[in-house]
C-alpha cells in the first residue's frame, strides 16, 4: 500500500510538473493570443465552468490544460461562433425590417393624418368645405408639401375665401416618431412652415342684411372653439383612426412650430355695390407657435393661420375700406393664442402687428365718421356739380338768347331789305308798263 501511495504521489508530482511546464509554455504564447483570452474572459457572457474530458476535474474559465491530469482542454466547436455570427446578422436583418416597416407606417399615417386633418378638422372648424390637390411627405428630407389648398366661401358668395398655392413645412423625424408612438399626445415639431401664393377674396354685402363671407367663417370658428373648450378637458388623444367620428380627437393632436411665414398675399375686397379693391401684402411672420404650453392643438394651429391672415389683410387694406373690414368682422378676430410674436410687411420691411384688439375697435368706431365724411364729400361734390351745371346752363341759355336776338335782328333786316327790293321792282314794273302804254297810244 505504501509503495502504491508512493507511486501515486510520484505520479501526481510528475503530473503537476507537466502542468507547470505546460503553463510556462502557455505564458510564452503571443501577446495577441493573450489579449484575445483576456477579452473573452472579461466579456459579459463569460464561459461557464467546464469539466476535463479525460479525468472529469473542473476546469477554470480560460484554462487551457487540466490541473489534475495535464490534458489539453478541448476548444469550443467553431459552429458555436458561426451560430453566434448568424444570430447577429439575423438581429441586424430583423432590426432593418422593423425600421423599414416603421418608416412606411409613418409616411402612410402622416399623409392620411394631414389629409384628414385639413379636410375634416379644417372644414369643421370654419364651417365651409376645405380641400387640397395633393400632399407629399419625404421622410428622408423630413418635408411635407401640400399643393392647391382651397377654403370655400359660405353659400351665397361666388369666390373662395382663401386659395393657397403651396403649403410646405419641415418636420422633425424624431418628434414625428415620438408623437406617433404616443398617439399624438406629444407635439410634432415643425421646424419651419411656409405658405406661398395666397389669394384672399372678401365680399361684403349690404343688402338684404349686412355681412361678409369672412364674418360668417370667423363667427363659426369662434363658436366651434367655445364648444371645444367645454369638452376638451375630458378628451385624450388616441392614435387617429381617420374616420369622421374622430374629427375632434384628431383636432386635439399637438403641434409646435419655430417659424410660420405667409408670403405673396393678394387680397381683393368688394363692398357692394362698388367695384373690387385689390392690394398685396408681401409677408407675414409668426414665431414660436406652441412654445408656452408645449404645443398647440391642430385646430388651434389652423385657427392661428386663419386669424393671422385676416388680421394682416385688414392692416394692409387701403384707408377707404379699412373701417368697413374692421366693423364687418375685425372685432371678432383677436384671441389670445400660443405664439410669441406676429410681424407683417406693409412694403417697408417687417413691423410688429401690435395690439390688434384696441386698434381694430378704434378703426370700427371711426367707420360712421368716415362714412359721414365720405358722404359730406359726395354731397359737396354733388352741390358743386349742380352749381357748375346751373352756371353752364345759364351760360348756354344766355348764349342761346343772344343767338335768338341776333337771329331776329337779322331776320328783320332781311325782311326790310326784301320789302325795299320788292317795292323797287314793283316801281320798275310800273314805270315800264306806263311808258309802254304811252308809247302805244302815241303811235
Amino acid at each position: 500500500q505504501e509503495s502504491l501511495l508512493t507511486a501515486r504521489s510520484r505520479g501526481q508530482v510528475v503530473a503537476a510538473m507537466k502542468v507547470a511546464d505546460m503553463k510556462s509554455a502557455c505564458l510564452d504564447e503571443s501577446s495577441e493570443e493573450k489579449t484575445e483570452l483576456t477579452r473573452s474572459s472579461s466579456d459579459g457572457d463569460e464561459e461557464a465552468p467546464a469539466a476535463c474530458h479525460a479525468c472529469g476535474s473542473q476546469l477554470d474559465p480560460g484554462a487551457k490544460f487540466c490541473p489534475a491530469c495535464g490534458e489539453k482542454r478541448r476548444q469550443a466547436s467553431p459552429l458555436a461562433n458561426t451560430k453566434a455570427m448568424g444570430c447577429c446578422c439575423g438581429c441586424c436583418l430583423v432590426t432593418t425590417i422593423i425600421a423599414v416597416v416603421i418608416a412606411v407606417c409613418l409616411v402612410v399615417s402622416l399623409n392620411a393624418f394631414i389629409k384628414f386633418g385639413v379636410d375634416s378638422v379644417g372644414s369643421t372648424l370654419m364651417g365651409v368645405p376645405v380641400s387640397m390637390d395633393s400632399v407629399d411627405f419625404s421622410l428622408m428630407q423630413g418635408r411635407v408639401s401640400i399643393t392647391e389648398l382651397d377654403v370655400a366661401s359660405p353659400e351665397g358668395y361666388s369666390e373662395d375665401l382663401f386659395k393657397l398655392g403651396r403649403f410646405v413645412f419641415d418636420v422633425s423625424p424624431l418628434s414625428l416618431l415620438s408623437g406617433w408612438l404616443s398617439n399624438f399626445a406629444k407635439p410634432i415639431e415643425l421646424e419651419e412652415v411656409t405658405l406661398k401664393n395666397i389669394g384672399v377674396w372678401i365680399e361684403m354685402q349690404t343688402l338684404p342684411t349686412p355681412g361678409s363671407n369672412a364674418q360668417i367663417v370667423v363667427s363659426h370658428m369662434n363658436d366651434e372653439v367655445a364648444q371645444v373648450a367645454k369638452i376638451a378637458p375630458s378628451l385624450t388623444t388616441p392614435l387617429p383612426t381617420l374616420s369622421p367620428g374622430d374629427t375632434l380627437k384628431v383636432g386635439m393632436a399637438k403641434i409646435k412650430a419655430d417659424r410660420v411665414e405667409l408670403s405673396n398675399i393678394s387680397a381683393a375686397v368688394t363692398v357692394q355695390p362698388f367695384a373690387p379693391v385689390s392690394f398685396t401684402l408681401p409677408r407675414v411672420l409668426i414665431e414660436d407657435v406652441g412654445k408656452k404650453n408645449d404645443g398647440v392643438h391642430l385646430y388651434e394651429f389652423i385657427e392661428i393661420l386663419v386669424r393671422a391672415l385676416l388680421m394682416s389683410v385688414i392692416k394692409a387694406a387701403p384707408t377707404n375700406i379699412q373701417s368697413n373690414l374692421a366693423k364687418g368682422f375685425g372685432e371678432d378676430l383677436w384671441r389670445d393664442l400660443d405664439f410669441t410674436s406676429m410681424d407683417l410687411d406693409l412694403g417697408n420691411g417687417l413691423e410688429k402687428m401690435g395690439e390688434f384688439s384696441g386698434w381694430v375697435s378704434a378703426q370700427a368706431a371711426m367707420m360712421p365718421l368716415r362714412m359721414a365724411t365720405k358722404g359730406a364729400e359726395v354731397t359737396a361734390k354733388a352741390v358743386q356739380a349742380g352749381t357748375d351745371m346751373n352756371t353752364e346752363a345759364l351760360k348756354i341759355g344766355s348764349e342761346l338768347t343772344g343767338m335768338g336776338v341776333n337771329a331776329q335782328a337779322k331776320a328783320a333786316n332781311a325782311g326790310v331789305k326784301a320789302s325795299a327790293k320788292a317795292a323797287e321792282e314793283m316801281a320798275k314794273l310800273s314805270t315800264g308798263f306806263t311808258n309802254g302804254l304811252t308809247t302805244a297810244l302815241t303811235r
